[in-house]
């Protein structure tokens, strides 16, 4: 029985499998153990059948079974559990320590291989501050195990010539490593993609006023600068806008209509500018229109049509006109952002000055 939202064990052994399946989403350490624990888990039983083969149901192939047991538990262990890298432990120890050293003392030189798999899996599955300490105790592990084979000849069950059981070895060794690299590198490749798409959202997100989704001031002033830069004789108008009254709007509507009518008026505006024209949320009520011509009349016409939309929005909302006013400069490449922000900052206060509702240009 359930209460309060508590999960059975079963349950939330479920839910850990799902997210380590999930590669996607998981993090780097859960995706470098499932490659681990694949690899390691068809390994170990290509192994016991390769032993079981060619030497028979020795003690030898016995051991390699047991090891494939303990391999295989530890990495159901780690999928249901979460907890990877206890796992990821339990196998390289298992490898490390146990079944590969064991191996080269009975079947000499036809598994070396297996031993610098294991200082391969170290490398790649352990954690920087384990890799040498493990690394280490492996390497020293490995040195006694040629020591005991070359002194102690009664634990050999195969002698070091090259044969059939080195060929098998090295197929096994081959594939391990190569499905390693492999999931490896597919899941270096999609984390790669994850984080090319988070930055993309980041830097979307950082240039964007979040309430209208347009840009913001930030990405204003530096597409300013870049366009400046590379601006020869030609001029473009600066027209910065400030909503009448907004102050009185949300003192009287309210803050959440307040925030729908700066969203209808930057849709308003979007729907009415050409593909090489800005718009940006220059800051509260404000925005500015960066208008990729010289032509006042182009760039009254559009406003004009702004705002009459605008008006009859508000009409429809409110049953009254809601009304802008606008400073236009013209700003070239000679034009610094003080300069442009300047320039179009002194004729809205004209207009402004002169009662509101109007445009004030060069």
């Amino acid at each position: 029985m359930i209460i309060d939202g508590q999960k059975s064990e079963n349950e939330r052994g479920i839910l850990r499998m799902d997210n380590l399946l999930d590669f996607k989403n998981s993090d780097l350490r859960t995706k470098l153990f499932a490659v681990l624990a694949i690899t390691g888990c068809i390994s170990n039983i290509a192994g016991f059948t390769a032993n079981a083969i060619l030497f028979g149901f020795t003690t030898q192939t016995l051991m390699c079974a047991l090891c494939a047991v303990v391999i295989i538990s530890a990495s159901m262990y780690g999928f249901f559990s979460g907890r990877t890298y206890v796992a990821t432990f339990i196998i390289l120890l298992i490898l490390g320590f146990i079944e590969f050293p064991l191996l080269y003392i009975s079947y000499g030189e036809s598994t070396m291989v297996y031993m610098l798999v294991a200082e391969i899996g170290i490398v790649t599955f352990m954690k920087s501050g384990h890799r040498v300490i493990m690394g280490t105790a492996v390497f020293i592990v490995d040195i006694a195990a040629f020591i005991v084979r070359h002194t102690c000849p009664q634990f050999n069950v195969a002698s070091d010539s090259l044969g059939i059981d080195t060929l098998i070895s090295f197929i096994i060794a081959f594939f391990a490593i190569l499905v390693a690299v492999a999931m490896v590198i597919i899941q270096y490749e999609q984390q790669a993609r994850e984080l090319g798409r988070m930055g993309e959202e980041l830097t979307q997100a950082v240039n964007t006023d979040p309430l209208t989704e347009i840009r913001n001031r930030r990405y204003l002033i530096r597409y300013l600068e870049n366009q400046t830069a590379e601006m020869a004789d030609e001029k473009h108008y600066a027209v910065l806008i400030d909503l009448d009254y907004f102050k009185s709007v949300n003192d009287t509507y309210g803050h959440v209509f307040g925030d729908r009518v700066l969203k209808k008026f930057a849709d308003t505006v979007k729907e009415n500018l050409g593909e090489k024209d800005l718009l940006a949320r220059f800051g509260g009520e404000e925005f500015m229109i960066l208008f990729a011509t010289d032509n006042a009349e182009a760039v009254l016409t559009v406003m004009n049509r702004i705002s009459k939309e605008y008006a009859q929005f508000s009409e429809r909302e409110k049953g009254k006109e809601f009304t802008f006013s606008a400073g236009a400069a013209l700003y070239g490449r000679d034009s610094s952002i003080t300069d442009i922000f300047t320039a179009a900052d002194k004729r809205l206060y004209k207009a402004k000055a002169a009662g509101r509702n109007m445009i004030v240009a060069d």
